[in-house]
């Protein structure tokens, strides 16, 4: 499993399987919201839907988001 930790400068792409409903994360929130400690899969399943309210109904991707200067 991989902790978020290890991810920290990542975002997580999520999707809500009840609502469709698509967002991303950035892992360093839910780091000081959930602790360094926790693996990805756990804390997927304390998310809930800010469309639908669904929680722990969400699948995701683990993105790298680069920081583009226009």
């Amino acid at each position: 499993m991989i902790r978020l930790d290890s991810i920290t400068h990542n975002h997580l792409g999520l999707h809500c399987e009840m609502c469709g409903h698509n967002s991303l994360l950035a892992v360093k929130m839910l780091i000081e919201r959930l602790g360094h400690e926790i693996n990805v899969h756990n804390a997927v399943k304390t998310l809930k839907c800010s469309s639908c309210g669904a929680k722990g109904k969400a699948s995701f991707v683990i993105t790298y988001v680069v920081n583009a200067k226009r």
